[in-house]
């Protein structure tokens, strides 16, 4: 979590030069024939992840791939997405959750070592969580407007005497209190966008760079010479 990671937009890259990029790449990749621990992993159709032996593609970050050359995997280029380089995004974070956990497993405090651990670990988790899913209603117009009283509103439409709502969670009260559900003046789709909430604050890209990271450390002690 203290390396670099791809922030900002992604930009659509068709460069076959895996140097060029910061970010993340689909490509045909080939593993080596000799190697003790092939490293790249692959989901199956089936759900499963593996590492395969033979040739495959996907999409990877640019980093591992670039680190795979060096253990013997030929990697061809098709198009990615390129990112800007973030640096020490998390370092404050890390090193204050880091140094208080270090300190309460000295004073052998283990409830708030393990609290330290909790915040430290879920920090890029978190950035990789799913969507909430979202639900569909039809409700009559009296019914809608109780209902967006309480849910977080995705999309709003009128059907005949009907209202098509598609809404996940329950609504933030901190955004409630600034809706005056009184004042008709305001118009449905001004109150709707008002009391929106996205449904999970994530990163994908940030979390599969910080997982990719961590694949990094591990397969250089995975192929050691002298490892038993």
């Amino acid at each position: 979590m203290l390396e670099d990671i791809p922030v900002g937009n992604p930009v659509l890259s068709i460069s076959q030069d895996l140097s060029s990029y910061f970010g993340f790449v689909y490509a045909e990749i080939i593993p080596p024939k000799n190697l003790d621990f092939i490293f790249i992993p692959l989901r199956d159709e089936n759900g499963m992840i593996i590492t395969p032996n033979y040739s495959f593609k996907g999409i990877y970050f640019s980093e591992l791939l670039k680190e795979s050359i060096h253990f013997g995997y030929k990697i061809k280029v098709m198009w990615g997405y390129k990112f800007n380089r973030g640096k020490d995004v998390f370092k404050d974070y890390v090193e204050t959750m880091y140094n208080g956990r270090l300190k309460a497993k000295s004073d052998k405090n283990n409830s708030l070592q393990l609290i330290f651990k909790l915040l430290l670990n879920s920090l890029y988790g978190r950035l990789g969580m799913k969507e909430i899913e979202n639900r569909l209603k039809i409700l009559s117009k009296e019914d809608a407007n109780k209902f967006m009283t309480k849910k977080n509103i995705i999309f709003y439409s009128e059907l005949h005497d009907n209202i098509i709502l598609r809404y996940n969670n329950n609504v933030n009260k901190e955004i409630i209190k600034f809706t005056d559900l009184s004042d008709e003046t305001v118009e449905k789709n001004t109150f709707v966008d008002n009391i929106k909430q996205r449904g999970v604050t994530s990163s994908i890209p940030i979390a599969a760079a910080i997982t990719s990271g961590a694949l990094i450390k591990l397969l250089k002690l995975l192929n050691m010479n002298d490892l038993n």
